[in-house]
């Protein structure tokens, strides 16, 4: 099995470690106050206290994985498979309940995160080449899921920026993997952030830059989002040969103080996130650097 740590990591890409554990593991996601990460390890979600180092079990099923936090921190929802399905849940962040399913959709969520009002939760659909979709899903299931990007392309990886006026997202409608952002919920026009390929966006906090992977290297585009949006600039960051990276999902995220929690392979190879499977977990393969 393949040595992996989890890292926080500098915009010069300097790394500190914060976790080491030897198989499956990564999909970090960090919360609000940026005192925990939440992470799948195994077949399991965990929390990691990033202050005593203290590793907790939080979910206790079959295959759970992609977990993402609640805007207000309190709760953690996550994908998870039931045999040859895919469905959601949420729970507690404390553990201090069992886990809950959403109201049935009959979407088949392959990634979720919520809005920033904790209202609803964005729903990335799995499927063969064509079906991947993103959905607006009501928690409360007051209503039908609404669509927000269904079209003959792929979109995965979507990403709402923390005021809420602005949703990221990949797209392969130009042959090849981008990143573009549109207003939201109403859409309207798409502005394209990435331009040689890009996955994985994720915004600051601040909703002043947006995050992205090209070329094995994270890149930070410079936005003015008001009543118009405009990218200012397009800076890399750091080149990240060692980081896990998944082309379908975030497989990093940002601090409160704009660093960045990454996996990284400690037996000097890259890690690549592969589907094998649309229906079963995604499984780490190691390649050799070239």
């Amino acid at each position: 099995a393949v040595e992996c740590a989890l890292e926080l990591v500098d915009r010069s890409g300097r790394g500190e470690r914060l976790l080491v554990r030897t198989g499956d593991f990564g999909e970090p996601s960090v919360s609000p106050d940026g005192r925990h990460v939440a992470l799948r390890s195994g077949r399991d979600i965990w929390l990691l206290d990033r202050g005593s180092g203290a590793l907790t079990r939080l979910s206790f099923e079959e295959e759970a994985g992609r977990p993402v936090w609640s805007p207000d921190g309190r709760d953690v929802a996550y994908v998870l498979q039931v045999r040859a399905d895919m469905d959601l849940r949420i729970i507690a962040a404390d553990g201090s309940g069992p886990a809950r399913a959403l109201p049935s959709t009959e979407l088949q969520p392959w990634e979720v995160d919520f809005t920033p009002d904790g209202r609803s939760l964005l729903v990335r659909t799995a499927g063969g080449p064509g079906s991947r979709d993103v959905w607006l899903v009501p928690r409360d299931g007051a209503s039908a899921p609404v669509g927000l990007l269904t079209t003959p392309a792929d979109e995965v990886s979507p990403a709402v920026s923390r005021d809420g006026r602005r949703m990221a997202y990949v797209s392969n409608e130009s042959g090849r993997a981008e990143v573009y952002v549109r207003a939201f919920p109403g859409m309207g026009g798409r502005h394209q952030v990435s331009l040689e390929g890009g996955t994985e966006p994720a915004w600051s906090r601040d909703g002043r830059e947006l995050y992205y992977r090209s070329a094995g290297a994270l890149y930070a585009a410079a936005v003015r989002a008001g009543d118009g949006f405009e990218i200012v600039s397009r800076t890399r960051l750091f080149v990240e040969p060692e980081y896990a990276s998944d082309m379908t999902h975030r497989y990093y995220d940002v601090t409160p103080d704009g660093r960045f929690v990454m996996v990284r392979d400690l037996e000097g190879g890259s890690l690549m996130n592969v589907t094998l499977n649309w229906f079963q977990n995604l499984d780490i393969i190691r390649t050799e650097k070239q």
